[in-house]
C-alpha cells in the first residue's frame, strides 16, 4: 500500500510537521484545502478568458485573431502538458513517502522531477522552434490566421521555462496542503496579466502579441513566488541539491504515476486540434471561432472540480503512504461525490448565463447566436463528468497511474476521436459539436464500471 523506503530509517532526514493530513477532521480539512485550490483555478482560467476577450474585441481583427489564438491554445495544451506531467507524478509520490515518513525519498522524488524539468523544457524549445509553424497548418491555421497564431506562439516560448516550472511547483505545494500558497501566486500574476493586457493590447495597440507577453511576464510572476514558497524551511517537498541526480526508480515511478495526467492533459490538446481541424473542414473560420468559445466555458467547467480535486489529493496521498485505511477509503468518498456536486453545478451555471458569459469574448452577433445554441449540447456531459474526474484523481493519489490513463484513453482514442471523423460526413460542423457530449457519457459509464473492479485492490493494497 505504501512507497518502500528509499534509504535506510537512520539516513531519514527530520521532515517538517504535515502529519494534519492523516489526522484532522477530514470534512473541514477538505475544505479548508479545496477552498483556496478552487479559488485558484479559478483565477488562473483568467489568463485564458481574458486573453481570449481582449483578443476577441481587437477592433476589425477581432474574430480571426480570436480563431488563430484558438488554433495555438491546444499546441500549447501539449506544450504544458509535460509539465503537468511531472507535477502529478511526482507531488502524490513525493505525498505517500511522506505519509511513511520516508523523507530522503521524498528528496529524490522533488530533486529528480526538478532535472527532468530541465530536460523535458530544452526539448519542447528545440521542437517548437523547428516545427512550430508546420504543425500550426497543419492543425487547423489558415492563411488568415497562421500569422496570429504562429505570433502568439513565438512569443509564448519565451516563458516556457517559467510556464513548466508553474506546474510543478504548484502541484508540489498543493500535495503538503499549500493551497493557500498557490492561491496568493495565482491571484497575483492574474492581476499581473489583466492589467498588462489592458496595457498592450489596448493602451500599445500591440493585439495578439500583447496578449502573449502579458501572460509570459505573469507566469514570471507566478513561479517566483511558487519558488521562493517551495523553498521555504517548513516545505516537506524542497529542491536539494544532492537529490538532483536521476535515479531509475524514482524516474519510473514519476512517470508511471503522471502518466494518466499527461494523457487527460496532452491528448486535451491533440483533441482540440482534431476538432480544429475537423471545424475548419466542414465549417469554416466562423465555426472555428465558436468552437474556441465552448472550448474555453468546457475549462471553466472543468477548473472548479480540478482544484477540489487537486487541493485535496494530499490528503488521500498521505492517508494511503500512511496506511490509514479507513480514512483513505472516506477521502475517495468525498473526493467523487464532491467532484460531482461541483462539476454539475457549474455546468449547470454556464448552461443557464451562456449568451451573457459568450458576449465576453465576442461582440459579433452571429458568434454569439451561434455558440449559444450549442452549449446545451456540447457542454452536457460535463454534468457527470466530476464522477470521472474524482476516480481519476484517487488512481494518481494512489500510485496507479496506468488505471487513469485506461480511462482517459477509452474516453479520448477509443470514443472521441472516431466520432469526430464519423459524424461530421453525416452532420456537417455539428457532427464535430456532437462528439463530445456522446463520447463524455460513455466514458463515464466506462469509468465508474472499472473503478467498482479495481476499488477492492486499491484499497487493500
Amino acid at each position: 500500500m505504501t512507497e518502500p523506503a528509499a534509504s535506510a530509517a537512520s539516513d531519514k532526514p527530520a521532515a517538517p510537521d504535515k502529519s494534519f493530513l492523516g489526522t484532522q477532521p477530514l470534512g473541514p480539512l477538505m475544505r479548508r484545502l479545496a477552498l483556496p485550490a478552487i479559488a485558484s483555478q479559478l483565477v488562473a482560467l483568467l489568463y485564458n478568458v481574458v486573453d481570449r476577450a481582449f483578443v476577441g474585441h481587437i477592433p476589425d481583427i477581432g474574430v480571426q485573431a480570436l480563431t488563430g489564438l484558438g488554433v495555438v491554445l491546444p499546441l500549447l495544451a501539449v506544450i504544458q502538458s509535460f509539465g503537468a506531467y511531472l507535477g502529478a507524478g511526482c507531488a502524490p509520490l513525493a505525498g505517500m513517502r511522506l505519509g511513511a515518513r520516508d523523507m530522503r525519498g521524498v528528496q529524490v522524488a522533488v530533486g529528480n522531477a526538478a532535472t527532468l524539468l530541465v530536460l523535458v523544457t530544452v526539448v519542447e524549445l528545440a521542437l517548437c522552434l523547428l516545427f512550430g509553424g508546420p504543425l500550426l497548418s497543419a492543425f487547423g491555421a489558415s492563411p488568415d490566421t497562421l500569422p496570429f497564431a504562429q505570433l502568439y506562439l513565438n512569443i509564448y516560448l519565451i516563458g516556457l521555462p517559467f510556464i513548466l516550472a508553474t506546474h510543478v511547483f504548484s502541484m508540489l505545494l498543493l500535495g503538503q496542503g499549500g493551497s493557500k500558497e498557490v492561491l496568493k501566486a495565482n491571484v497575483t500574476s492574474s492581476l499581473v496579466n489583466v492589467a498588462l493586457d489592458a496595457l498592450f493590447i489596448m493602451g500599445f495597440g500591440w493585439g495578439i502579441a500583447g496578449a502573449a507577453s502579458a501572460t509570459v511576464i505573469a507566469e514570471l510572476v507566478c513561479v517566483t513566488i511558487l519558488g521562493r514558497r517551495l523553498q521555504r524551511p517548513d516545505s516537506a517537498f524542497r529542491i536539494r541539491r544532492d537529490a538532483l541526480k536521476l535515479q531509475v526508480e524514482t524516474v519510473r515511478r514519476i512517470f508511471s504515476i503522471g502518466i494518466g495526467r499527461f494523457f487527460v492533459n496532452s491528448t486535451e490538446g491533440v483533441l482540440v486540434i482534431v476538432l480544429n481541424a475537423q471545424m475548419q473542414r466542414f465549417g469554416g473560420d466562423a465555426w472555428v471561432a465558436s468552437l474556441t468559445i465552448l472550448e474555453t466555458l468546457q475549462m471553466m467547467c472543468f477548473g472548479v472540480s480540478s482544484g477540489f480535486t487537486q487541493g485535496t489529493q494530499g490528503i488521500l496521498s498521505y492517508c494511503y503512504g500512511a496506511k490509514l485505511a479507513q480514512r483513505t477509503k472516506d477521502t475517495m468518498k468525498r473526493l467523487v461525490a464532491t467532484g460531482f456536486a461541483i462539476n454539475a453545478a457549474t455546468t449547470l451555471l454556464l448552461m443557464l448565463f451562456a449568451p451573457q458569459v459568450i458576449s465576453l469574448f465576442t461582440s459579433d452577433p452571429d458568434t454569439i447566436e451561434r455558440t449559444a445554441q450549442m452549449v446545451p449540447l456540447f457542454l452536457s456531459g460535463m454534468t457527470l463528468f466530476g464522477i470521472q474526474l474524482g476516480i481519476q484523481t484517487i488512481f494518481m493519489s494512489t500510485g496507479h497511474g496506468f488505471c487513469s490513463l485506461i480511462v482517459a484513453a477509452v474516453r479520448k482514442i477509443v470514443l472521441f476521436i472516431p466520432l469526430a471523423f464519423i459524424l461530421p460526413p453525416f452532420q456537417g460542423a455539428f457532427g464535430v459539436v456532437l462528439a463530445e457530449p456522446i463520447s463524455d457519457f460513455l466514458s463515464i459509464a466506462f469509468c465508474s464500471c472499472f473503478f467498482a473492479i479495481m476499488y477492492r485492490k486499491i484499497r487493500l493494497q
